[in-house]
């Protein structure tokens, strides 16, 4: 939810969204859909699939994991400082 509202924060406050597949739908009913379904949605179905993937896609999930988590805390920091 938080990482929603701050993505439409930062673009009402005249940025652009740096993602460039993202840019355009930023204001449509589908960039909602994205981030708070579609996002939750395949992070639950990598953890309900923890078990079945083989290790090293696992430790891949959990790079991801982590690359995404960095990238939301240095944008809150490089905006919100």
């Amino acid at each position: 939810v938080d990482y929603y509202f701050t993505d439409l924060l930062v673009v009402q406050q005249g940025h652009q969204e740096l993602n460039p597949l993202m840019r355009p739908i930023v204001y449509s009913p589908f960039f909602f859909v994205y981030k708070m379904v579609l996002i939750p949605a395949a992070l639950w179905l990598l953890w309900r699939l923890r078990h079945v993937v083989l290790g090293w896609l696992f430790r891949l999930v959990w790079f991801t994991f982590f690359a995404y988590l960095s990238l939301m805390v240095y944008i809150k920091v490089v905006f919100y400082s």
